[in-house]
Order: C-alpha cells, then structure tokens, then sequence
C-alpha cells in the first residue's frame, strides 16, 4: 500500500554526513507491514526505533540491519516505531519504504 497522501511508497535520499528517517511511527497502525527496498548503489544500515551508526563503524554502533544494493527487508510485524537509515558513503540512489495496511 502506498503512502495516504501522495498514493507511491515514502522515499530516501542518502545524506552523506547524517541518518535519515526511512519512516515516520505508524503508532495508531499497529500490526501494519512495512518493507524497505535499497535502491541505492551501496550499503543501507537500518535501525527500527534507533539511529544506526555509519555502515563503516557498525562494529560499535550497530543497526537492526545493513542491506546492500537492491535489498529488500520485510520490518518486524507489529512494529510501530520510527525507521531510520543511513547510507554508505558516497551512495547514489533511494531507499523506498511501502506500508501495508
């Protein structure tokens, strides 16, 4: 299912230097899937409820998961949190999240 607003998936664009949010919460859709699609040419760390570390410095900061290129990560059902994300540097693309009511 799409986005309510503008009827496609919500989209990401790397920021370099920052994490992104992939996903606002859903609070008042619990139960409701979200899957996420790295349309980016590098690396994606995903944290679900927490800001992940760079994908170069996971050792000790951590992420839910890193996904490479073209991946495709189905969110735990029942989670309602914001998703966060932060690109390998230097990335060029987008990452797409889709909810399903």
């Amino acid at each position: 299912m799409a986005t309510p607003s503008t009827g496609l998936p919500e989209r990401a664009e790397p920021d370099n230097t920052n994490s992104v949010v992939l996903s606002a919460a859903r609070t008042r859709r619990k139960g409701a899937g979200r899957s996420i699609y790295n349309a980016s040419d590098k690396q994606l760390a995903v944290g679900c409820g927490f800001v992940p570390g760079t994908v170069e410095d996971l050792g000790t900061t951590g992420a839910t998961i890193v996904m490479e290129p073209d991946g495709y990560f189905e969110v735990p059902f029942g989670f309602g949190g914001v998703i966060y994300g932060r690109f390998e540097s230097g990335a060029v693309g987008s990452a797409y999240v889709t909810t399903y009511a």
